[in-house]
């Protein structure tokens, strides 16, 4: 979300023209930012996150018509004072914002999810914000995963990584143009350019959407014909304001029109950026290229003073929002009345650095010499050191863009960056002594009920080690995970155990199935030679189901990956093949079936998935999955501890097992030999509810997956379970 030099001055008109006051654009603003705050902290409207989309579109509008001026005005563009206005314009709020976040996040949060915050700095302040959510893997508009609060700043980070391009793309088509004699001839050639910039951008969302969705929303690429619309509605300005009034003003009630359809219509399973995003976009450029600010009726309450005053303060207003909204969901507070808090804190706090921060930063005299026009005998040297400055302001932007892709590890990985720097949690006994001490039924059934009825107890020191442990090493590097579609030549397992054993055990399935890696084999001890393979959010399950990172080749290629699991299997000469999976799955069949539909689906999947295995004589087991509750990277915080951790369990897991335990038993009614693992009591108390902690250790990593710690604790459980005939 971007603002001009000045924060209601853009053109209007011909770009020869006087800026004018445009308080429809204002107000436009405030709209994109009110839908955007809302939609976040109550969901609705469901389409709330495409006020993002309309930002975009101003921000190329306004941009572009600003360096139309300095074209027609001195037949250049300086890129030196355009990044000095941009600088001055976003850089001192951005950085207030992110240092408070920061104070807040190490007062709040225990060392991993602070240390992911500071890696989100970092990322924010290159402005390639969006870059590392990428490599992070984040779902801006899912919860699979826990929200940065400066998350936001990918939209920012896509408007300068357009601000770096797009002024020397003018540049250069300028100078292709400056052999034509007339403006009419530059102007087509700087049309083409964006039209040209829209067309490749589409290209590639259309692409990107197939291939990774939730990498989609975030890449610059693919957001680029956005701004670019934008650029086109500036050059569309002149020819706009030719039409009739009446034609306008009906323009512009299109232009609302789709806009409000567009935040019903739209919800985050639509496909984004293409083709959803047109809506909004089209809808914004109408109302941009059609008003004017004085149309009367329907540009009311656009240009009203509530909607200009949120307008004028929509950027502090945006980078404020979702800090307060992390930070209150992670202190547990819910509700209209955390609703109503979170807008009124908002606002008090981007009142204040639009006042004491971003007008005086804007109108003061910080870089305005960049913007001054250099002359005399030190014209040559300035003007390199300028073009210097510009350059590495440009290096810095592409190095750490590229650096979060394809970098070192500590970038992106808060554990990694911890590590690196020597820091170690201080506290009592953690997770890695715990893990030696395997529970027996009665002792974890103690903890686990003491946890839920004391989360208070457990001291700061232990659960920031306790939330400092890691996944199954394997899971976490990734050592015999891959992803759907992996050949099986190239897919190879991990080998444990005594490889010259008489008996072999095979673990398969999806990154939940590995996740019991230590389990199985502190179950089953010497003797036993231990294979695993697993598939990236894909269980052995027979049932079609979409997964939300993947695309929709995902389908096809976990049914190739399932066959795969079978044939290696086989192949091992496995005397016992152990399963497990994901309940996900079960909420997103491709048939669209929900309740006792869906569960009757899983269940044949089940029943099919475990026959197959059998087939080659092989003990069958399925182990339920942990059942899924708050990720305690979100839910514990040092003021309130893992109170906010304990959590009855989700549906979505109870149907699971219920289906996984009904295809079992179908399938031994047919003869096979196969058994079902009901791992409910190892996580939940007696009375239902299932906390993140049994006594210091922690039971998972996330909403699901279990910790290295958890899972070898459950060896003697296991191997009980396995020794019932």
């Amino acid at each position: 979300m971007s603002r001009v030099p000045s924060p209601t001055t853009i053109a209007a008109g011909h770009p020869q023209g006087s800026p004018t006051f445009r308080p429809d654009v204002e107000g436009l603003r405030a709209v994109a930012v009110v839908v955007v705050v809302v939609g976040h902290l109550t969901g609705l409207p469901p389409g709330g996150f495409v006020g993002v989309d309309v930002f975009f579109v101003i921000s190329g509008f306004v941009i572009t018509a600003v360096l139309l001026r300095e074209l027609d005005r001195s037949g250049t563009i300086s890129l030196t004072a355009f990044y000095a206005r941009r600088a001055r314009r976003v850089l001192p709020a951005a950085v207030v914002v992110i240092l408070a976040t920061l104070v807040a996040a190490a007062a709040l949060w225990f060392t991993p999810r602070f240390a992911g915050t500071v890696l989100d700095a970092v990322a924010s302040l290159s402005f390639v914000q969006n870059w590392h959510l990428i490599a992070v893997g984040a779902d801006y508009l899912g919860a699979d995963s826990p929200a940065s609060p400066l998350q936001h700043f990918w939209s920012l980070a896509v408007e300068e990584q357009f601000y770096l391009i797009w002024p020397v793309l003018m540049l250069v088509a300028t100078s292709i143009a400056a052999r034509l004699s007339s403006r009419r001839a530059r102007r087509d050639v700087l049309v083409g350019v964006a039209c040209a910039v829209v067309v490749l951008s589409v290209g590639y969302a259309v692409w990107r959407g197939e291939a990774s969705p939730r990498a989609a929303y975030f890449d610059s690429v693919a957001r680029l014909w956005e701004l670019a619309a934008g650029a086109l509605c500036a050059f569309a300005r002149p020819v706009a304001q030719r039409m009739c009034l009446p034609l306008r003003r009906a323009v512009v009630l299109a232009g609302q029109g789709v806009l409000v359809l567009s935040l019903v219509v739209i919800d985050p399973s639509s496909s984004f950026p293409w083709p959803w995003a047109l809506l909004p976009v089209l809808g914004a450029c109408a109302i941009v290229v059609g008003g004017s600010g004085r149309l009367g009726g329907v540009e009311t309450v656009l240009v009203s003073s509530p909607a200009r005053w949120v307008g004028r303060r929509s950027y502090s207003i945006y980078l404020w929002h979702f800090p307060v909204i992390v930070f209150a969901e992670s202190l547990g507070l819910r509700g209209l009345p955390a609703v109503a808090g979170g807008l009124v804190v908002t606002l008090v706090l981007s009142v204040l650095t639009f006042r004491f921060v971003e007008e005086p930063a804007r109108l003061g005299a910080w870089l305005r010499g960049w913007e001054a026009p250099v002359d005399g005998a030190d014209r040559r040297r300035d003007l390199v050191r300028r073009a210097g400055v510009a350059g590495t302001v440009t290096l810095v932007v592409v190095g750490m863009s590229a650096a979060q892709l394809e970098g070192p590890a500590a970038l992106i990985d808060p554990g990694v960056a911890v590590a690196a720097v020597g820091s170690a949690p201080e506290g009592g006994p953690g997770p890695a002594g715990a893990s030696d001490v395997p529970w027996a039924a009665a002792s974890l059934s103690e903890a686990l009920s003491e946890s839920v009825l004391h989360p208070e107890r457990s001291s700061p020191g232990a659960l920031d080690e306790a939330l400092s442990a890691s996944l199954v090493p394997q899971l976490a590097s990734d050592e015999c995970r891959y992803p759907v579609g992996t050949a099986a030549a190239v897919a190879e397992p991990c080998d444990l155990g005594d490889g010259a054993a008489p008996r072999t055990a095979v673990l398969v399935g999806d990154s939940i199935a590995l996740s019991w890696l230590p389990a199985l084999e502190a179950a089953l001890g010497g003797g036993w030679r231990i294979r695993a393979l697993a598939f990236g959010s894909c269980s052995v399950t027979d049932a079609r189901f979409h997964d939300g990172n993947a695309g929709s080749s995902f389908v096809e290629k976990c049914a190739d990956s399932r066959a795969d699991l079978r044939e290696f299997a086989a192949e091992a000469g496995a005397d016992l093949v152990v399963t497990s999976g994901s309940v996900s799955g079960l909420g997103r069949l491709t048939s669209g079936a929900t309740g006792a539909e869906a569960i009757a689906e899983w269940r044949r999947g089940t029943e099919t998935a475990v026959s197959e295995l059998a087939l080659g004589g092989a003990r069958v087991v399925v182990i339920g999955a942990p059942p899924r509750g708050p990720s305690p990277v979100v839910c514990a915080a040092r003021p309130t501890g893992a109170q906010g951790c304990v959590a009855a369990p989700e549906r979505l897991s109870l149907d699971a097992r219920t289906a996984e335990r009904a295809g079992v038993e179908d399938a031994r009614g047919r003869g096979v030999d196969v058994d079902f693992i009901d791992v409910l009591s190892w996580f939940c108390a007696a009375d239902g509810e299932c906390p993140v902690v049994a006594g210091e250790v922690l039971i998972r990593a996330d909403a699901q997956h279990l910790t290295e710690a958890m899972s070898r604790s459950l060896g003697l459980l296991l191997r009980d379970e396995l020794a019932r005939p």
